[in-house]
């Protein structure tokens, strides 16, 4: 998913905020 290929680029977080789940993964992690 988008959001994980955003966790391994932190750059790709800037877009993070149109994906809840990506915020919660980044908690998780």
């Amino acid at each position: 998913l988008i959001e994980r290929k955003n966790r391994k680029d932190n750059s790709s977080f800037l877009g993070c905020s149109k994906y809840p789940k990506c915020r919660y993964s980044e908690s998780v992690e």
